[in-house]
């Protein structure tokens, strides 16, 4: 468990303790186990800039260090603890490196019999700096230490104004609920909630003015293009992930729970963790995949209104069914019984469609933590977490366009054509991304992220068992207690926000408008001159898989941008494709030697990097080049490397393999290269 939460949960646990006996020391006077390497630095280090080495005490009662001025020695740095039953107790401080992780753990006894007692207000000044210290960090529960150390409440009004915190939420994506405990809330939430007065109809705002692009001209009449029958069931401005079967779609939800698990925990993203199994449980889909694979279900497409899944995003799972009616059953059937054990609240259907060709069974807590609504229309049924979504699924091909209609998804679907061994083909289009970058949705992100943090307050606030008072109503609305959660009429709970999609955005303050004004001229700086859709194409196996990612045509100041001087118009030659038998990874590029960069690159760079070399030493040089890094007992050995190790890298079972035209040319390179590292 995170150290940090660990300190966090120890806080809660102990809060409201009035029989213990507290006492005062310094870190120097705790009694340490003898002979722990390290122990002498650390207590004879001083405090120094604030990405400086933080510590931590864990303690059986509540344990506290104090703040110090630059240049005191740690060892004096000021203690309290709390103790209940008396007696010699065991603990811990842990030393926290620059990024928050710990790093080092020394043991020690404190006797209470021993100690030197203190008062209340002693005990509380020092644990008030030790909630400040943990204010100004960015790790998980900082809105919890901000309420306990009294700093960044509404009230506090500071003498300057910060004008950066509105802006820097409109670049918010799965990052949204770190960025929302940091920041602060005396004066941008009011804006956001439109206390300046003056408004702006969204509409009337000029979003990104990037071109698209033209697909007329990149796809001839006589290109047969088959597209997925589900694309035509997809907005055209939304992303869209298609499975040619349910089989394919497990096998998909399979991997990625694995595999953001491990990346969420890997670097500190802890919202991605569980990602995939959590919205399956809100739609009522969490039942075994072996009845999931008896479904009479042809493909299935997941699809949405924007990218923002760990705080909550408005999805849609459309199937594909040769017995429609079926498959609506069984599905309304399953939700329900779902729905039903989460206590959820069945619903009427609000609108859309033609009245009797539409059937649909809905459920929903207050908190959104179950919202399973399931559709059918026609030979589609669909299953979603939110009515918006439903609505805007049924108008398709009724006044909403349809991605399967247009150009540009023919153009990819061309380029990578259906079946193949398939797995999934993963598509957003310039559609879906000049709305995710558009004043509606990215205001609507900034809201909610500001509503986070209020409702991080008040949560706060519950815990202390203070009452939430009405200070955020005009911004959240009336705010009910869900077991002490808040809940936001407007903005939902913290586990699932309400989608941006279903916010009123009708219009928005004058402050939010010039903000978002601010931040869509520094975002088109980046583009040259249209936008960039993006298509992937997966193919999973039992054992390892591939992607083929397109990117088309990549921005202005690209980190591709000299790869693709590099590759040139050449193309990659079958041989670098082979990917070799125990591979952990294959990397393969082509490469375009009458380029100028690759020029530079031989007859400048190479001759001053090892100037024993002839004229031009890169001649032999083919048109790929491919890089494996080999499976093997490495990767069970990694583990035993300390971290930044460069014996990582030393080790490493790495291949290149470079194309040449000429084994006269490479012999003499290779013989100059030699002569050159002797």
């Amino acid at each position: 468990m995170n150290t940090w939460i660990f300190r966090l949960l120890a806080v809660l646990l102990c809060c409201g303790t009035v029989s213990a006996e507290v006492f005062r020391t310094t870190l120097g006077k705790l009694e340490f186990d003898e002979d722990q390497p390290g122990l002498t630095e650390v207590l004879d280090g001083a405090a120094g800039w604030r990405w400086a080495e933080r510590l931590a005490i864990r303690f059986p009662g509540e344990a506290y260090v104090g703040g110090a001025g630059s240049g005191i020695k740690r060892a004096d740095w000021p203690v309290v603890l709390r103790v209940e039953d008396g007696g010699k107790l065991r603990g811990w401080v842990d030393v926290f490196g620059r990024n928050g992780s710990a790093g080092r753990s020394f043991g020690f006894v404190f006797d209470a019999g021993t100690a030197l007692p203190c008062s209340g207000d002693e005990f509380a000044e020092v644990k008030k700096q030790s909630d400040g210290t943990l204010a100004g960090l960015e790790i998980p529960g900082r809105s919890w230490f901000r309420h306990q150390a009294g700093v960044g409440e509404v009230n506090e009004r500071p003498g300057f104004r910060r004008t950066d915190d509105l802006e820097d939420t409109f670049a918010v994506f799965s990052g949204a609920r770190a960025v929302a405990e940091n920041l602060a809330l005396d004066r941008d939430l009011w804006l956001a909630g439109g206390k300046d007065g003056e408004r702006v109809m969204t509409a009337d705002i000029k979003g990104v003015t990037v071109k698209e692009i033209d697909w007329s001209g990149r796809l001839t009449e006589g290109d047969a293009v088959a597209v997925d029958a589900l694309s035509l069931a997809v907005p055209r401005d939304q992303h869209a992930v298609f499975f040619p079967s349910v089989a394919k779609l497990l096998q998909a939800v399979e991997f990625l729970d694995e595999r953001l698990d491990a990346s969420g925990a890997a670097l500190g993203m802890d919202a991605l963790a569980g990602v995939v199994a959590r919205y399956r449980k809100q739609l009522g889909l969490d039942f075994p995949d072996v009845a999931a694979r008896l479904l009479p279900v042809e493909s299935v497409v997941l699809t949405g209104g924007d990218p923002f899944f760990p705080l909550g995003t408005d999805v849609a799972l459309v199937f594909e069914s040769k017995r429609p009616g079926f498959l609506y059953q069984s599905l309304s059937k399953s939700v329900g019984v779902k729905a039903e054990k989460s206590g959820a609240t069945a619903l009427e259907w609000d609108g859309g469609g033609d009245g009797g060709g539409v059937s649909y069974a809905g459920w929903q807590t207050v908190d959104r933590r179950f919202s399973g609504h399931v559709l059918r229309k026609g030979d589609l049924v669909v299953v979603s977490n939110s009515q918006a979504q439903l609505r805007k699924l049924v108008m398709v091909g009724a006044g909403v366009p349809a991605l399967g209609d247009t150009d540009e998804y023919r153009f990819f679907r061309h380029r990578y054509p259906l079946g193949a061994g398939e797995s999934a083909f993963v598509f957003v289009s310039d559609a879906a991304l000049r709305r995710w970058c558009g004043p509606e949705v990215r205001i609507g992100a900034s809201r909610r992220t500001r509503a986070l943090a209020a409702m991080s307050v008040l949560a706060c606030r519950m815990v202390a068992g203070d009452p939430p008072g009405d200070v955020y109503q005009e911004f959240l609305g009336p705010v009910s207690d869900d077991g002490g959660s808040p809940v936001s009429a407007v903005f939902g709970a913290g586990a699932f926000l309400t989608p941006v999609a279903e916010l009123d955005l009708e219009s928005v303050t004058k402050t939010e408008a010039d903000a978002y004004e601010r931040w869509r001229t520094g975002y088109e700086r980046g583009w040259a001159r249209v936008f960039d859709p993006i298509a992937l194409r997966v193919e999973l196996a039992d054992v390892g898989g591939g992607l083929d990612l397109t990117v088309l045509p990549l921005t202005v100041g690209s980190d591709y941008q000299r790869i693709m001087e590099l590759v040139g118009r050449v193309t990659l030659e079958e041989r670098a494709r082979m990917i070799p038998e125990g591979s952990a990874m294959h990397l393969a590029m082509a490469l375009d030697t009458g380029s100028p960069l690759f020029r530079e690159l031989n007859e400048n760079m190479m001759p001053e990097i090892l100037p024993g070399l002839r004229a031009k030493p890169l001649g032999w040089v083919g048109e790929s080049v491919s890089l494996t890094i080999e499976d093997g007992c490495y990767w069970k050995l990694l583990p035993d490397f300390p971290n930044h190790d460069m014996a990582v890298l030393e080790s490493l079972p790495v291949v290149l393999r470079v194309a040449s035209t000429s084994r006269l040319k490479l012999a003499a390179f290779l013989t100059g290269v030699r002569a050159a590292v002797e």
